[in-house]
């Protein structure tokens, strides 16, 4: 950005003045809401207070643009920027809730989450005792990047991966945990919006995700057992809400 020069009318030396690189009030105002994006879809579905939401975020958008504003300057911006057309009102939370509708829930209760740091020996003997644990009736997920290895199967099956990870330490452990699945329709993981329903679901439960993962057709948590009645409680209410709502 070019900076303006004036003179000091005393001396005549040259005085930078620097400009701030403020966003306009429309423009803060929408990067408040998409910070928040759990305030996304029941503003499209028209119930949102604006009133209240704009006394909410004024004094991040005053710090944030060094001036006072008004709580119905910062409402007006809200309509005009941040709501979106008539068109995506009607369509965009439906197109979720399509999906949400037709989901179906699994509950795998009495598994354990191992993390391990990444081991070459580890990762091959895995594959091995994966076929071992299915041919028992188990599960074993293992989700693999470049340094670490996450293990989730089973409490009976926990003395099998702990022999073939031998002297490695792990990172951490998790006892108790349930694995929460919901199988999704196909147009499920590209519907943009259906994870972040999913995940507001449990938080605003005050549920802790301690893993997730999904693949074509699933998305699993881990969360803690506990926790396990009051998740599926909530996801089973979410889509039987969802197959109700237009």
């Amino acid at each position: 950005m070019r900076k303006k020069i004036r003179r000091n009318g005393k001396n005549g030396f040259p005085m930078r003045i620097r400009h701030e690189k403020n966003p306009k009030l429309s423009d803060a105002v929408r990067q408040a809401v998409d910070a928040q994006p759990f305030l996304k879809m029941p503003m499209e579905m028209g119930l949102v207070n604006y009133s209240a939401l704009a006394r909410k975020i004024k004094p991040h958008l005053e710090k944030r643009l060094d001036s006072a504003l008004s709580v119905e300057a910062i409402a007006m911006a809200l309509h005009r920027n941040v709501e979106p057309s008539p068109l995506k009102v009607r369509e965009q939370p439906k197109d979720v809730l399509d999906v949400i509708a037709g989901c179906k829930i699994h509950l795998l209760p009495d598994m354990v989450t191992l993390h391990y740091p990444y081991n070459r020996k580890l990762q091959e003997r895995l594959h091995q005792v994966k076929t071992t644990i299915e041919q028992q009736g188990g599960n074993l997920y293992v989700i693999e990047r470049e340094n670490e290895i996450s293990i989730t199967t089973q409490k009976k099956f926990q003395s099998q991966v702990n022999k073939i990870a031998e002297k490695v330490e792990p990172l951490d452990k998790y006892h108790d945990v349930a694995l929460l699945s919901i199988q999704y329709p196909s147009k499920g993981l590209k519907q943009p919006g259906v994870l972040n329903y999913l995940v507001q679901c449990l938080t605003s439960a005050n549920i802790n995700l301690l893993g997730v993962f999904n693949s074509y057709s699933k998305i699993s948590f881990g969360i803690a057992e506990n926790d396990a009645p009051t998740a599926y409680e909530r996801l089973s209410s979410a889509i039987a809400t969802a197959k109700t709502l237009e």
